[in-house]
């Protein structure tokens, strides 16, 4: 009888110390949980804020994108217009080009038609010089005639007034003859 009554009492101290193993255990399990849960909290309180923080974050570049986008199509208007523009020079230039052509054609043009003149001139120019030489050796033979033609002149009055003074002193002496030859008829009369 003591050796049963001894061992229900162990088997009893046995089951004593396996439930408050058993309730240690679950003790430690329930910390553990606590601390987990706490853990779990924390991590959710993080994410809350990364989550935030990620929305903020796509906000910036959901917004970024829409200023990049703007300025996107306004360099893309930009460059339109500039290529607009360009392509307005290159008419202009190639308008300009044509016209310089067709002047510088003209110009050249008036250049050969000049040259074609000023060597028709240089001929008129020479002629006129063989003609004004010409003309000078004319008027220098018509100068000597005209001296050669004064002399004669001058020759021909003096001799003129040679035969005048010749007739007078003829005359005188045919009148003094007439006189003479009348007085000697009235001698003789």
């Amino acid at each position: 009888k003591k050796n049963e009554k001894k061992k229900i009492n162990d088997e009893n101290e046995k089951h004593q110390n396996e439930i408050i193993e058993y309730e240690r255990k679950i003790k430690e399990q329930e910390n553990e949980q606590s601390g987990a849960f706490d853990e779990v909290d924390r991590l959710t309180h993080e994410l809350a804020i990364k989550d935030e923080e990620i929305d903020k974050l796509n906000k910036k570049l959901e917004q970024e994108h829409l200023n990049f986008e703007k300025l996107l199509n306004e360099k893309q208007i930009q460059i339109m217009n500039l290529s607009f523009e360009i392509k307005e020079k290159i008419k202009e230039i190639s308008l300009l080009k044509e016209k310089n052509e067709k002047e510088f054609e003209e110009i050249e043009n008036q250049k050969q038609l000049m040259s074609k003149e000023y060597s028709e001139l240089k001929e008129v120019l020479a002629q006129a010089k063989i003609k004004h030489l010409q003309l000078k050796k004319s008027a220098q033979e018509l100068a000597n005639a005209k001296l050669e033609c004064h002399k004669m002149q001058q020759n021909a009055v003096q001799y003129q007034e040679k035969l005048i003074s010749q007739f007078e002193e003829e005359k005188q002496l045919h009148l003094r003859e007439k006189i003479q030859w009348q007085q000697e008829k009235e001698k003789l009369e």
